[in-house]
């Protein structure tokens, strides 16, 4: 559950960071920007929301799209030497401050990037039979394309030489380089910004019906089981929404404050899952066995190591009265180089 209101406050707070980059002029109503549309999720929830997979796909096909333009255009200019070389450091220079410490940091950060991929074994009986096929297909081509599209982003903000900023996102600052600001810009921004706030909307699905089975089950307040009279759980609904802007109002819609919280969420049951993985493989034991327990020990390791370096690094990014009103981020000369 509270993984749940997690993904709404930082899937809304990213979304908005796509719309400020877009228009800076609003950057500092981002806060306000983000706590409205969470109160637009929530009203469009109360009032009815019947999820159509085939209308729900398209804002996806969209933004993947944009990207690979993106990609595709910006490698087009690196090759014919429209980007200066010198923009970058050459590969291999020396960096000072760099520790193993911080590189497992660093792909503690890049692992963010992994939140979402349970949603499809979760979601193998809705899949058509054979449905574990299916689930591992669609899981296949969800890593390949995210490996595509998350290296290509990562070498073209490398090339391009971007540094994070506060008040733009990585994205942005590339497709601005790319493109200038123009309509392949302004498209980029849109389909971001939509595809996180659909996103945000899968909480709203989800959530109530977890309550409603925790509060049947007697665990929560009986005031969860009770349907709206759009035969939604609105109580389920209003509670997502308050708690998400609270969130979001104590972590000044700060992403990069919400995102440790919220891996740090994810990561436990990954972890968790693989362990699980290996008590059933060491019972049973069946043909194979050595294989897929190798397999999901490297996973139980690697989902705990993520785990416990953000527990270490980044504790003081998800406990937020540490942070001043005026912080946003704050890198060392190692971090900024990676």
């Amino acid at each position: 559950m509270v993984d749940y209101i997690l993904t709404v406050a930082v899937s809304v707070s990213a979304g908005t960071d796509a719309i400020t980059s877009a228009f800076p002029a609003l950057h500092s109503y981002n806060v306000i920007i983000a706590c409205l549309l969470v109160v637009f999720l929530t009203i469009l929830n109360l009032r009815g929301v019947t999820e159509s997979a085939s209308f729900l796909a398209y804002p996806v096909y969209l933004f993947v799209f944009a990207l690979f333009v993106l990609i595709g255009v910006g490698l087009y200019q690196i090759v014919t030497g429209h980007v200066s070389p010198e923009l970058h450091a050459p590969v291999g220079s020396p960096v000072t401050g760099i520790t193993l410490f911080l590189l497992l940091r660093a792909f503690a950060s890049g692992c963010s990037a992994l939140t979402g991929v349970e949603a499809i074994s979760n979601a193998i009986p809705n899949f058509k039979d054979p449905a574990p096929n299916n689930a591992a297909k669609t899981l296949t081509a969800m890593g390949i394309l995210l490996a595509i599209l998350f290296s290509g982003i990562v070498y073209l903000a490398y090339y391009y030489g971007i540094t994070p900023k506060a008040e733009e996102t990585v994205v942005s600052q590339i497709a601005s380089e790319t493109f200038g600001r123009n309509f392949m810009y302004f498209f980029i921004q849109g389909t971001t910004a939509m595809i996180l706030i659909l996103a945000a909307n899968t909480g709203y699905s989800a959530f109530p019906l977890l309550a409603f089975n925790l509060a049947k089950d007697k665990y929560l307040a009986r005031m969860f089981t009770i349907r709206g009279d759009r035969l939604g759980y609105s109580n389920g609904i209003i509670f997502l929404g308050v708690a998400s802007i609270l969130l979001i109002i104590a972590f000044r819609g700060h992403t990069e404050q919400l995102i440790p919280l919220y891996a740090v969420g994810v990561f436990i049951p990954f972890t968790l899952s693989q362990t699980g993985m290996l008590v059933k493989w060491i019972r049973e034991k069946p043909d194979g066995w050595v294989v897929k327990l190798t397999i999901n020990f490297v996973g139980a390791f690697i989902s705990f190591l993520v785990m416990m370096t953000f527990f270490i690094t980044k504790f003081g990014q998800v406990w937020s009265v540490g942070f001043p009103a005026n912080s946003c981020v704050h890198f060392s000369s190692g971090e900024k180089a990676l």
